[in-house]
């Protein structure tokens, strides 16, 4: 059957990163059966996207997690504009927050973006209430508890690999552009730092990097992708002073960073912000596009 023109294809892919173990936690030492695949729906979500409480994600016991593979990471895979599957796309990432689901970010992208690419929105690995959660949250967050900070690493460290994999798989034009929203903010942070190689622009949402995470010493931070951070200067969740501290130390370091701040917002993706989102992301593409050849 022929694709309609300008549809838009959903495509609910499970890949193997390096080895069963979807579903276990930061520092279990043993692998959870996987989880069943993500079912969607071509029906819309709400927007703007945002977590309405912030609760402690479930804490997990101490491990021998340096030894573990890493997890596996289930995702949703959407095709926007006149883009094919076959067709050379650029790759846009987009990580949920507490709580949330790959789902509730589609309603972000459609129809509201219409330039062709390959949007990736991976599954947090823990079941977390109605939906999923991806490294345990400390109590106030910026206290970022060896457990946080271990999972959160982790969680950047599986999906970077699932960028590379993703990216070697399928036809993609130039590096990824990472991105997300709360959890998902820190991590886009935290995979620009950890993983620069994989990502051509950095965009954490309502996000903050953790001190323990910044790479040691005063010297040069050399290799980093741009980094653009949207943050609501009301958040009372993931509060806006301590990234706006964790930028300026990068920018003293010689990272390309910016704090773009959001009067009067909370801990949400408002469409303002959601409307700076897409700016950022057309002018990365049409950067892109100009430099690369075709």
């Amino acid at each position: 059957m022929t694709t309609p023109p300008l549809a838009l294809r959903i495509y609910l892919l499970t890949t193997a990163l390096v080895c069963a173990g979807l579903g276990c936690d930061s520092t279990r030492s043993t692998a959870a059966p996987p989880r069943p695949a993500t079912q969607t729906s071509d029906a819309s979500t709400p927007t703007p996207a945002s977590d309405t409480s912030l609760p402690a994600a479930p804490s997990t016991p101490k491990g021998a997690q340096a030894a573990e593979p890493l997890p596996d990471v289930q995702f949703v895979e959407i095709l926007t504009g006149t883009a094919e599957p076959t067709d050379e796309l650029p790759m846009i990432v987009m990580i949920h927050g507490l709580g949330g689901r790959p789902e509730d970010l589609k309603g972000i992208f459609v129809p509201a973006f219409q330039m062709p690419a390959r949007i990736i929105l991976p599954q947090g690995l823990e079941s977390y209430g109605g939906g999923f959660s991806w490294f345990p949250i400390s109590r106030p967050i910026e206290a970022a508890s060896p457990e946080m900070v271990d999972g959160l690493a982790r969680s950047a460290d599986a999906i970077a690999a699932l960028i590379e994999r993703l990216s070697q798989q399928r036809r993609t034009r130039g590096k990824a552009i990472v991105s997300g929203f709360s959890q998902g903010g820190m991590l886009s942070f935290t995979i620009a730092l950890r993983h620069p190689k994989v990502a051509r622009l950095a965009i954490p949402v309502s996000g903050w990097l953790p001190p323990a995470l910044m790479p040691e010493g005063q010297d040069r931070i050399e290799g980093l992708p741009p980094i653009r951070a949207l943050h609501g200067d009301l958040d009372p969740l993931v509060k806006f002073e301590p990234t706006r501290v964790a930028v300026e130390a990068l920018v003293a370091r010689g990272a390309d960073a910016q704090l773009i701040p959001f009067e009067g917002v909370g801990h949400a993706f408002t469409r303002t912000m959601q409307v700076e989102y897409f700016n950022l992301l057309r002018e990365s593409l049409t950067d892109q596009d100009l430099s690369e050849p075709q």
